[in-house]
């Protein structure tokens, strides 16, 4: 071994870091409401079906959580998918709080687990992509 050199440390075990999973799920939070402000522009000007709307405001959804996902994989040192997955999870279950208390209605526990899962899997995809980006 030449003078200066050392071998590698191992690296620590990964861990989720929950100040990252709760900013990416406000990084979420900021890109769905400017998103959705730029798509109420749109719409204003725009002829659209009403149709439409539920799967563009699903797409700004998934996006918002893979945008979400994507800040915290980056800023994630280790486990980017799951620190991702964990954002995609905080995000739609914190939107589904907010959304009963503002408008209550029923919502099926399948509905809720299809939701949290897809968010899950958009998010941690996100991750994956953010971690590889440092």
């Amino acid at each position: 071994m030449r003078a200066g050199l050392r071998a590698k440390e191992p690296e620590p075990p990964g861990r989720v870091d929950l100040v990252l999973v709760l900013m990416g799920a406000v990084v979420a939070f900021v890109v769905s409401l400017v998103a959705s402000g730029i798509l109420g522009a749109v719409m204003l000007r725009a002829t659209f079906s009403e149709g439409l709307l539920p799967l563009i405001m699903t797409l700004t959804t998934y996006a918002s959580v893979a945008a979400g996902g994507l800040y915290t994989g980056y800023k994630a040192e280790t486990l980017g998918w799951l620190n991702g997955g964990l954002a995609g999870l905080a995000y739609v279950l914190a939107l589904a709080i907010v959304g009963a208390l503002l408008f209550p209605q029923t919502v099926t526990a399948a509905a809720m687990v299809k939701k949290a899962l897809a968010s899950f899997a958009v998010g941690a995809f996100g991750g994956t992509v953010g971690i590889n980006m440092q």
